[in-house]
């Protein structure tokens, strides 16, 4: 094990943050969350387990820093494009949507396990607060969503953007599915969609925007 000295200024601190970040991120995409643990961590890192209770209280803290990190760059992301390629209809909405989403599925990884794993176990206060952090972060978005299909409120575009993501995080979970569960599909004679992500998830998509559209 790696000699470990304690972080006493905040640029070290950060940087020890960082890397437990970074591992955490690593182990998550090698072997699933399920085998991603306060003790997992640490022995990569070389830590005690005593080190990374230093930065974070559980393993899904870490979880939602993370998530707030792979967000905030879908996010600037989606709206980067929007700035260039200005959508004005539901179905540039929906386009542009899937261009960006699908340059992001590292973030649709952790979206999967947001309310199941992340949100269940972390401390109230931090729930309320990631909450509030949230809503703020999704105005841009939702703005976006009623520029491009004009009747919704703001409650609804906020609705619609929100349902896109969750056609989004579960088209990703189908393509990210084990080999045993594809191979166990494939011999049940069981097909789902597109034989890729964006070919499943462009229709839905379509089909949301579009009937919303009609709807209002």
């Amino acid at each position: 094990m790696a000699d470990y000295q304690r972080a006493y200024s905040p640029e070290r601190k950060a940087e020890r943050y960082s890397d437990l970040m970074h591992t955490t991120d690593s182990l998550f995409r090698e072997r699933g969350f399920h085998e991603v643990t306060i003790s997992s961590v640490a022995k990569e890192l070389g830590w005690t387990r005593s080190n990374v209770y230093r930065y974070a209280r559980t393993i899904e803290e870490v979880f939602l820093a993370l998530y707030k990190e792979k967000y905030d760059e879908f996010t600037a992301d989606l709206m980067a494009a929007a700035r260039s390629k200005a959508p004005d209809t539901p179905h540039d909405l929906g386009i542009l949507f899937c261009d960006v989403v699908g340059r992001h599925r590292d973030y649709l990884d952790y979206q999967s396990i947001l309310g199941s794993i992340i949100e269940t176990n972390i401390p109230h206060e931090m729930l309320v607060e990631f909450k509030r952090e949230l809503e703020v972060k999704n105005t841009q978005a939702t703005q976006l969503a009623m520029q491009c299909v004009p009747c919704l409120s703001c409650e609804q575009a906020l609705e619609v953007f929100i349902g896109m993501i969750y056609l989004a995080s579960g088209a990703n979970s189908h393509f990210r599915s084990a080999e045993k569960q594809s191979s166990a599909m494939e011999e049940a004679g069981v097909r789902f969609g597109a034989e890729s992500f964006r070919g499943t998830l462009e229709p839905l998509v379509e089909a949301l925007l579009a009937g919303t559209a009609v709807a209002r």
